[in-house]
């Protein structure tokens, strides 16, 4: 019997304790059996003498960090690496907690399982932000950071890369599946999509696609491509109302090139949404109009259950590449963080 999933655990520098989550060959997915597993512990004795814990404190910063694992990918047949954080507070409870997928931005795509998420953290503050002591001392969240990595992507039938690819687009609703029915602390009902400007494009993207799984969805600097689509599959999802219960609150610069886009950028995806409709709540600018709603008044819009809202930023930025990194203002915001914890999956 072959086994298509598997999770496995690396530390820094010698391999971790294996995590206990396999599935099966079979036409319903099973976890392993209590029995297996302990017969695979007790013949690696050395795994548990190099600690295992998936969260670890630097007492240093105070923050948490990421473990990294692997899956194994049906529809590729390759061994995927993503980034896993638990949040110390699911342990020995059966408490649920929200899941965050974090989806990253071109920087990272194809990047070697040792240098994802660093050297960049700029870009990956997408994943980062989430770990924070602060922000899980409030909200602890499961986290999962999935990785664009070379065995996912057609180099002989893919021109271009991105998240609504259907290799990468089948990995992250396989990962999310397995992950929610093998973890009785993951909420199903609050699973949120963040994303980065490649990972923005995508969490508009598998917020459509899979838009009985998600909760809601934070785009970040969304940059669509203008050649492969993207924008028109959202666009149409929009029209087709799909998109009109997921709740959805947009971050860009005015500044941002993928702001900028008339036809094809985050405020054309906006104005799709106020010509069909959808209720739209504008934070600071709308179009060429400066609005800068104070904090009181955006509180009084999420309290009022609004579900769709565009924040386009003006701060001061040196350039256009510079002012590409909203997420550093947006996932800072305690109203972005207020209204993101409320939402619960309505659609089934």
């Amino acid at each position: 019997m072959s086994i298509p999933y598997t999770f496995a655990t690396f530390g820094k520098t010698a391999l971790l304790l294996v995590l206990t989550v396999f599935f099966m060959a079979c036409s319903e997915d099973e976890p392993i059996s209590m029995e297996e597993e302990n017969a695979r512990e007790k013949e690696n004795p050395e795994d548990e003498k190099n600690g295992n814990p998936r969260d670890s404190i630097d007492n240093g910063q105070g923050s948490f960090e990421f473990t990294t694992f692997e899956f194994r990918h049906q529809l590729t047949d390759s061994i995927i690496p993503f980034s896993y954080f638990e949040p110390i507070e699911a342990k020995d409870t059966d408490k649920k907690y929200p899941l965050v997928i974090a989806l990253h931005g071109a920087e990272y795509f194809l990047s070697a399982r040792e240098d994802f998420l660093k050297g960049q953290e700029r870009t990956a503050y997408m994943a980062l932000a989430w770990l924070e002591k602060e922000r899980q001392s409030k909200n602890p969240t499961f986290v999962v950071a999935p990785n664009i990595h070379d065995g996912m992507w057609d180099r002989d039938t893919e021109s271009y890369f991105g998240w609504q690819k259907p290799n990468s687009a089948d990995f992250v609703e396989k990962l999310l599946d397995s992950i929610v029915d093998h973890n009785k602390n993951v909420d199903s009902e609050r699973v949120y999509l963040v994303g980065h400007s490649m990972g923005g494009t995508g969490s508009w993207y598998l917020g459509a696609k899979l838009n009985t799984k998600i909760a809601a969805i934070v785009p970040l600097s969304s940059a669509f491509n203008r050649s492969d689509g993207s924008f028109d599959f959202i666009a149409s999802n929009i029209i087709n109302d799909r998109l009109r219960d997921m709740p959805i609150w947009a971050f860009i610069h005015r500044a941002d090139a993928n702001a900028k886009q008339d036809e094809d950028g985050s405020r054309a995806a906006f104005r799709t949404m106020l010509e069909n409709g959808y209720d739209v709540v504008y934070t600071h600018r709308k179009d060429t109009i400066d609005l800068n709603l104070t904090r009181n008044e955006i509180f009084d819009q999420i309290d009022a259950g609004k579900k769709h809202f565009y924040t386009e930023y003006s701060y001061p930025c040196s350039s256009v590449g510079d002012c590409h990194f909203a997420q550093e203002f947006a996932l800072r915001e305690d109203f972005l963080m207020e209204w993101l914890f409320q939402q619960r999956r309505t659609i089934h």
